[in-house]
């Protein structure tokens, strides 16, 4: 994800910029995104970002684990729930890499992110 100004990120040099981006990511399991100040700056998606920017700068995370859960759940599921199926194999702290990280996902644009969240794996 890149955060730009709109103004800024529709010049040429961005736009290729961008395209290389997508490119280079095209058949991998990550979703290449730009930003814009007229995009953030709305609510819920600000409050999630803020809340999910720290899980997505420094992650906790196990690829073999979230494989296994990924496996595990099926479909989606209240964030609680995952929580407590999990019973204590993955902290919050992970399970909020995976959605900063994309692999576990929900509305980020209209729904604010709580323990009532349902969310729904996207591993491959």
């Amino acid at each position: 994800m890149e955060v730009k100004p709109l103004a800024r990120s529709r010049t040429d040099h961005y736009q290729r910029l961008f395209t290389c981006f997508e490119s280079i990511l095209d058949g991998s399991n990550a979703v290449f995104s730009v930003v814009d100040e007229i995009a953030i700056d709305q609510q819920p998606k600000l409050h999630n970002y803020e809340k999910l920017y720290q899980y997505r700068k420094r992650p906790t995370l196990d690829m073999a684990r979230l494989h296994n859960c990924s496996n595990f759940k099926k479909g989606k599921i209240k964030l609680a729930r995952l929580v407590a199926d999990l019973g204590g194999q993955v902290s919050l702290r992970e399970i909020y890499s995976w959605i900063a990280l994309g692999y576990l996902m929900f509305n980020i644009d209209s729904e604010s992110l709580t323990m009532a969240t349902e969310v729904e794996f996207h591993v491959s």
